[in-house]
């Protein structure tokens, strides 16, 4: 039993001792930093839902570090080939459009960030293809959910390491 309270209390103390190295990191960070952090990995979401609308793979999959990872229904994608690959083999006759609103971001340390972004995703197939202007009618979008992300600092600027999206609100199975 005391060897129990000892590990606890070491494991409280290693804790502790993490929480105020990423609390002396932020606190060193400008706002003005922070502000361009959070704007760059912003841009990233907004770019992974219009690459994936527009149906482009290598634009999709840019978003995402090299060895980065997006799990979707049980299933993983990793490494921006199979990213890309997801979305090659998509349905080509379908629409979607990803409703990019609340997004929280917090900066881990120098190279690393977390964040959670809710969506609501609209997606039809038509029978036959739309007429250029022509407006599809729908009611409602299929699913409201939230990206859980993990960014990380590459050579390339911010990149998502991970992201899960989770279904939330759904008008189908």
């Amino acid at each position: 039993m005391k060897i129990k309270q000892q590990i606890i209390n070491m494991l409280t103390v290693i804790s502790l001792i993490l929480i105020s190295v990423n609390t002396s990191f932020a606190a060193e960070l400008t706002h003005q930093q922070a502000q361009e952090i959070k704007s760059e990995i912003k841009q990233l979401v907004d770019d992974y839902g219009y690459y994936r609308d527009i149906l482009q793979p290598e634009g999709h999959a840019n978003v995402f570090a090299e060895d980065g990872k997006f799990m979707f229904r049980g299933e993983v994608y990793q490494g921006r080939e199979a990213i890309a690959k997801r979305i090659e083999e998509h349905e080509t006759t379908g629409l979607s459009m990803h409703m990019m609103s609340s997004s929280h971001v917090d900066i881990i340390d120098a190279n690393n960030a977390t964040g959670v972004h809710y969506a609501a995703v609209y997606s039809v197939t038509p029978e036959q293809p739309l007429e250029e202007g022509e407006i599809f009618p729908v009611n409602g979008p299929n699913v409201i959910g939230k990206y859980i992300d993990k960014y990380v600092l590459t050579s390339e600027g911010w990149k998502i390491s991970e992201r899960q999206f989770t279904r939330v609100f759904s008008t189908t199975e």
